[in-house]
């Protein structure tokens, strides 16, 4: 039987599209040079991490790129405001919450990023609580960020629900016995949602 829904931040509960975001900053082509080097490198990952804070990966990035320097401080003093409330995915998880499923969040996320979310977003009430990397020094999809989620509230694998939007953190949670669904849009995500909790009502009558 599942009792509990576990969500991902990014792209499940709010919006991270940084080149689409930082167009309306710089051309199209430096958007996209610098948040694939920002945001898709090792050095984020260790933000994500607790490893480095987010003025150290700032402070690594204008030393490697020097000629960027005055793009990288708007990059850094502005990425925050690219996650929005994705208002159909916070709508879900209410029902769900009001459907009597315990909601829980896992979330690869830095400090400051965290910080940012806490101040500005609804849906850290509506949940029971999370696992977030920067605290853990753990990103997905080891599996040990997903074991520290189900022994810290005593969750049973094969009772949770877990919604993604990267198939390697996915396929990590399935591994260890998570339903795990791969978030594309919120249709979709309801689908599979409702065909998982139809196979197993099934499965129990």
């Amino acid at each position: 039987m599942i009792k509990h829904v576990i969500f991902d931040i990014g792209n499940v509960l709010v919006t991270f599209h940084p080149v689409s975001y930082f167009k309306k900053y710089f051309d199209e082509a430096t958007a996209s040079f610098l948040c694939d080097e920002v945001f898709a490198s090792e050095q984020w990952r260790f933000v994500d991490q607790g490893i480095l804070s987010e003025g150290e990966a700032k402070d690594y990035f204008l030393k490697k790129l020097p000629s960027y320097a005055i793009q990288l401080q708007v990059l850094f003093d502005n990425w925050k405001g690219l996650m929005t409330l994705k208002e159909e995915t916070y709508a879900l998880l209410k029902r769900l919450r009001d459907d009597g499923y315990c909601l829980y969040i896992l979330s690869n996320i830095g400090e400051e990023s965290y910080a940012y979310c806490i101040r500005h977003f609804p849906f850290f009430e509506d949940v029971k609580g999370g696992v977030f990397s920067y605290q853990e020094k753990v990103v997905k999809p080891d599996p040990a960020i997903y074991e520290c989620l189900l022994n810290r509230y005593k969750l049973l694998p094969g009772e949770c629900i877990f919604f993604d939007d990267e198939p390697e953190n996915v396929k990590a949670a399935c591994k260890i016995g998570i339903h795990a669904v791969l978030f594309r849009d919120i249709a979709q995500a309801e689908k599979d949602l409702a065909d998982i909790l139809a196979e197993e009502e099934y499965a129990e009558s």
